[in-house]
């Protein structure tokens, strides 16, 4: 969390240390973004604005505290430098996410894709496959039905010219004896 104040001894950490809250300083760099509200005054100094950042102890100072006390000797910009700094650092995390990120995403996009396409070859495979399988079966039934029947034919035959054989004799042995 951002502070506005300090307590205490400094010893070039404040009391809730911002860079810790975010990874790379980014939640500090977002909270100094949206804390540096023009005209905010200082707890100590009651007539001054902070105007001032402390960049040891990540905290907002007015010109009076800077330079003094626990943050003598401390590194300092003016408020407006250090929330264009911060704005910058945000902007180089988000293109550095995105240029991390987005050749990630196209990557496992394209894996998707290649997928897709492997589904849809193998697919019309297989029905290729399924539709020469079923022409072959349906090619050996039409032969086996044929095969039999021309068997049935053959028998039909053969029982009709035995049935007339012995329909010619019947009728020669009819005539024989003048039945008929």
């Amino acid at each position: 969390r951002l502070t506005t104040a300090h307590k205490g001894t400094c010893n070039n950490k404040p009391a809730e240390d911002i860079t810790d809250a975010g990874v790379d300083g980014s939640t500090a760099a977002a909270q100094l973004v949206s804390a540096a509200q023009p005209g905010k005054q200082c707890p100590f100094h009651a007539d001054q604005v902070l105007t001032v950042f402390c960049q040891d102890c990540k905290s907002m100072l007015c010109a009076q505290c800077a330079g003094r006390g626990e943050h003598q000797g401390h590194s300092t910009q003016s408020l407006t430098a250090a929330e264009a700094n911060h704005r910058a650092l945000l902007q180089r995390m988000k293109e550095e996410t995105k240029r991390k990120t987005v050749p990630r995403a196209e990557s496992w996009l394209a894996a998707v894709k290649k997928a897709i396409r492997h589904v849809d070859t193998d697919s019309e495979e297989v029905s290729v496959v399924i539709n020469n399988t079923a022409a072959k079966i349906v090619s050996l039934v039409e032969k086996k039905r044929d095969a039999l029947l021309g068997e049935v034919d053959q028998l039909r035959w053969w029982k009709m010219m035995r049935l007339e054989e012995m329909k010619a004799v019947i009728e020669e042995k009819i005539s024989a004896r003048g039945l008929g």
